[in-house]
């Protein structure tokens, strides 16, 4: 999960597929010859670009790479013996809130991927319907602006029946919910202001529907699964370490733990 995760990750697009994707201001291109359809078509022709392993295996001061690897069950034997949603993820980012908000109408990049690995039904009927073909789904939201983590895991919490919806915030993300949601690896890029990325702070992980929920006399609904989340900022031509600041609200909350750990042996 993670070795497939960090080469989209760590991929970047040649001059002339950027100049399709990204506009001249702080979000992507828009328009009728750039809607988010489009951009998707260019990227299954051309993935996410070509990976490069200097990027993958190190972080700059002004672009950091974090590496979440976990196991999740998705579903759980409800009381009505039918299978219910069990586990989801909320991360709280150590997110460089300072230096983004020093960088102010600067213009970042925050890449998200998510990949993990799903259990085919290979039935003839299932293979036109994601929700009977797959095992299980995986799907990630990020914290918006002004939404408190109360909204934010309540908002999560209304998203496990059915995909996401219309966003508000959908053109600072290349694709967009909707069309990260086939496949069992997805990756989509936020581009805007430094200032507005900086409250963008947590990310939930949550499962949808497969056939291990549908399927209860599989008896499979109690199974787990790891996947791998790679969140990027990037600040590129600004002289700024974001990586000191991550590094040392990682090593605090280290100590948190640490403390709160009760003693062994």
């Amino acid at each position: 999960e993670t070795y497939r995760g960090l080469t989209v990750q760590s991929a970047e697009w040649p001059v002339p597929i950027r100049k399709l994707l990204v506009g001249r201001g702080e979000h992507w291109k828009t328009g009728k010859t750039a809607t988010k359809s489009l951009k998707q078509k260019i990227l299954r022709s051309v993935g996410y670009g070509v990976p490069e392993i200097d990027r993958a295996v190190a972080s700059a001061r002004n672009a950091v790479t974090l590496v979440a690897q976990a196991e999740l069950q998705p579903f759980a034997l409800g009381q009505a013996r039918t299978a219910v949603y069990n586990d989801m993820h909320f991360y709280d980012l150590p997110w460089p809130r300072s230096v983004l908000e020093a960088l102010e109408n600067e213009v970042v990049t925050l890449k998200v991927t998510l990949s993990y690995f799903i259990e085919p039904n290979l039935t003839a009927r299932a293979a036109t319907r994601p929700d009977t073909y797959r095992s299980f789904g995986l799907r990630f939201a990020m914290k918006k602006r002004g939404e408190t983590d109360v909204q934010f895991r309540a908002r999560v919490n209304a998203s496990e029946d059915a995909e996401a919806g219309a966003d508000p915030e959908a053109s600072y993300w290349l694709l967009g919910p909707k069309s990260v949601s086939a496949g069992s690896l997805h990756c989509d890029l936020w581009r805007g202001r430094a200032i507005e990325l900086a409250s963008h702070d947590a990310i939930a992980i949550y499962p949808v529907g497969g056939w291990w929920k549908s399927h209860v006399g599989q008896g499979r609904m109690n199974d787990s699964c790891r996947y791998s989340l790679l969140i990027s900022i990037s600040a590129p031509g600004h002289a700024v370490d974001m990586h000191s600041e991550i590094e040392a609200l990682v090593a605090v909350k280290a100590a948190e733990i640490e403390v709160a750990s009760p003693d062994v042996g």
